[in-house]
């Protein structure tokens, strides 16, 4: 009976860990992906870290290869396992004013973060469903 109970506990921590892993992806995904490319400067500053937030800003003109870059990058740095905080920084100085005021000659009207995080009950009922 004792190693039926470690075997459900590893497979329920197991499902948890992807659970938490699958929806941090994709809900980063979807802030970088909500995020106005023009020169590509602040889509390339998003920073995933662990633990603390990022410091700094990252001075990048990749242009519309900065989505694919941003995305890779932070899909290294999500930990697989549940249990650590993961922060999504981005220092542009202008970020606030796209976030927040709609300041953006492209796709972002209402932010980015904002409209991301209203996303979540879906992103984390499609991450339960794996």
């Amino acid at each position: 009976m004792n190693l039926d109970m470690k075997s459900i506990t590893a497979r329920v921590e197991s499902k948890i860990d992807s659970i938490v892993s699958v929806s941090t992806k994709r809900l980063f995904a979807e802030v970088i992906n909500e995020t106005p490319v023009d020169t590509g400067s602040l889509t390339s500053s998003w920073l995933c870290t662990v633990g603390t937030p990022a410091v700094g800003v990252i001075n990048s003109t990749a242009g519309t290869f900065a989505t694919f870059a941003s995305e890779f990058i932070m899909y290294e740095a999500v930990p697989a396992k549940a249990g650590e905080v993961v922060y999504l920084t981005n220092n542009q100085p202008y970020v606030g004013e796209i976030e927040n005021e709609g300041k953006s000659w492209a796709k972002s009207p209402n932010g980015m973060v904002d409209v991301s995080v209203k996303k979540f009950p879906s992103i984390l009922a499609g991450a339960i469903a794996l």
